[in-house]
């Protein structure tokens, strides 16, 4: 196995703090994502005995006896338990609470999943208010260069005396993204068929498992492909491109998005408008969009890095900044002028709220006809702060209130 699937993962200290307020700790990413190997590599220690459904012996004394079965794996309560996918046994769900209701003591149970802990993958209780829920994202750009994290970047964009990542690494995760599993293939062809394979058993296997709707696995694979191309495809328009019912391709974007495969942006102005959908990783999009080199694709994957570095960064730093999570949207002007990203949070510290606008591009040239959507979101909103990310050299301010930053401050 690759080292890349050993990297340390910086979701650890957040998680930690999670576990000494919450009975119950939940861990959600998409399938091999690096769940298994953080928990059995960071997170598992002397009083903690890890476990995983994916064993048949063990899923089968689950579901017999739920309550017994958590009591004797934890020695009656006096070690910690970690389920590696519990989704596959519902019921044990109802079991933890009626467990930790009766003896309530933090970090007791330590749960993870490739989907989302809901009634769409038939887990009855939600355990709300007794569990923390952790997303671990695609490593990010830190965790693949081995660096000490300045999280969230946003907060650290304009320090010219940050650590820098360096171009080459940025390229990387265009082309392969920072899935363990395919990061780690160097050969294009061999990476594809890895990809291939993944999404096979995503749309075949794991949507399957969602409630008692059947799904087309080749369907499913569709509508990535069409998301891949088009990231504002609205419903009726996927529709009519798969000759498919509107409201079955609602199910199938809304399930791929509980096993995690989307991240979607709703319109900053108009929440009733058309959404944007982008694969989670780019050696995803790079395989399902099938056209090499072009300038759309490179955009795409930019972007995508981009939203990877912004939910991990404010995920893993939530337990040590004084930042809320932030709403991404995405800024469409009347005439049609776009911004990519839309960041605000809420800055507890200085108890005020943060409106960033961040552009991706792919040119080192700024052209003013580029910044036509930036420029038109930072005059509509005063206290906006815009950045473009190019791949120029050195950063620079454009005008008041906007930024060009070079690529290497993403990280």
């Amino acid at each position: 196995m690759s080292q890349i699937h050993h990297r340390e993962r910086h979701i650890f200290k957040s998680f930690n703090k999670k576990s000494k307020l919450f009975p119950v700790l939940g861990l959600l990413g998409p399938r091999q994502v690096g769940k298994t190997t953080f928990l059995q590599k960071q997170w598992q220690s002397e009083d903690k005995k890890y476990i995983t459904f994916d064993r048949l012996e063990h899923r089968n004394r689950a579901k017999i006896r739920p309550e017994s079965f958590l009591l004797s794996e934890t020695n009656n309560l006096k070690n910690k338990l970690i389920i590696d996918e519990a989704q596959k046994v519902p019921d044990i769900f109802d079991s933890i609470k009626a467990i930790i209701d009766d003896r309530r003591r933090v970090g007791i149970f330590t749960l993870s999943g490739s989907v989302e802990f809901s009634d769409k993958a038939g887990i009855r209780e939600s355990l709300t208010g007794r569990i923390g829920i952790s997303r671990l994202f695609p490593m990010n750009l830190s965790e693949l260069s081995k660096s000490k994290p300045t999280y969230p970047w946003t907060t650290k964009l304009l320090d010219k005396n940050r650590l820098k990542i360096g171009k080459a690494k940025i390229n990387e995760w265009m082309k392969k993204g920072g899935m363990p599993i395919f990061c780690s293939i160097n050969n294009y062809t061999e990476r594809n068929l890895a990809v291939e394979s993944w999404i096979e058993a995503v749309c075949y296997k794991d949507l399957s498992t969602l409630g008692k709707t059947r799904y087309d696995g080749s369907l499913a694979i569709e509508i990535l492909r069409e998301l891949s191309i088009n990231s504002l495809l609205n419903i009726s328009q996927m529709s009519n491109l798969l000759n498919a019912n509107h409201n079955e391709i609602k199910k199938y974007i809304n399930s791929l998005q509980h096993l995690f495969l989307l991240y979607t942006l709703s319109s900053f102005e108009n929440k009733r408008a058309a959404k944007k959908y982008f694969l989670f990783d780019n050696a995803l999009l790079n395989f399902l969009y099938g056209r090499s080199d072009t300038k759309e694709l490179e955009h795409k994957s930019l972007v995508t890095l981009i939203l990877n570095e912004i939910f991990s960064q404010f995920e893993y730093s939530s337990s040590s900044s004084n930042l809320s999570k932030p709403s991404v949207s995405y800024y469409k002007t009347r005439g049609g002028a776009e911004v990519d990203i839309i960041l605000e949070y809420k800055n507890n510290k200085e108890n005020k709220t943060e409106l960033i606008a961040v552009e991706a591009m792919i040119s080192e040239k700024i052209h003013p006809y580029k910044l036509k959507g930036i420029n038109s979101f930072l005059k509509k909103y005063k206290h906006a702060i815009g950045y473009v990310i190019a791949p120029v050299s050195d950063l620079y301010q454009e005008e008041e209130r906007l930024f060009i930053v070079p690529w290497e401050y993403i990280g």
